[in-house]
């Protein structure tokens, strides 16, 4: 199978976004965003946008009709929370600590993602046990802290940090080469150090 350029013929996507940040204190501080996006493939003057999937031709009939279609990575909701404390020491150091839930709902890695699913072959185990639509990534969401010390006039700073904290698998993309459909993880908890300077 050959890979083709196609574009898009007509399309639409709207949404809204909204941030809210509250300082319940002086030393503590709270944040928060949230944006939703609805995306749609389009017909073009009644002519449907039609084409085989990441999966070859996987539609009844041969190739997929993607009017009404989803963009790719393009989740509905998205957001982000956020507390963080700061607190001024008596040696003029700053003690602070913050954490951050981030996450999204489900999301399709290709046109026609959330009805592509694997082919049934008889006497091959050829997929995961339970996973349906290899296209779709899963809704997830991971919290992301960081503890650290600032030196006078926050000139030197050292931060102890995690990613994913709590080691949440999720899902990023998946995609069909050859004959092996792949999906990609994200990043397992991480951990790290950071010494920043400042002149």
């Amino acid at each position: 199978m050959l890979d083709t350029l196609k574009n898009i013929p007509k399309s639409q996507i709207y949404g809204a976004e909204a941030e809210l940040s509250v300082r319940a204190t002086r030393e503590l501080k709270f944040s928060g965003s949230v944006t939703y996006l609805k995306s749609k493939i389009q017909s073009s003057g009644g002519q449907p946008f039609v084409g085989p999937t990441a999966y070859g031709n996987s539609c009844i009939g041969g190739a997929c009709d993607f009017s009404g279609d989803e963009f790719p990575f393009t989740p509905r909701w998205s957001y982000s929370v956020s507390a963080d404390y700061r607190k001024k020491l008596a040696n003029d150091g700053t003690i602070f600590v913050g954490a951050t839930l981030r996450g999204q709902s489900s999301s399709v890695s290709t046109l026609h993602g959330r009805d592509i699913a694997f082919r049934t072959i008889a006497g091959a185990d050829r997929q995961v046990a339970g996973l349906a639509q290899p296209f779709v990534i899963p809704s997830y969401a991971v919290v992301d802290a960081q503890l650290g010390y600032a030196f006078r006039d926050d000139k030197v700073k050292i931060m102890v940090w995690g990613k994913n904290v709590f080691d949440k698998y999720y899902v990023t993309n998946a995609n069909h080469f050859l004959d092996a459909t792949v999906r990609f993880a994200g990043m397992p908890a991480t951990y790290g150090v950071t010494l920043s300077f400042k002149n």
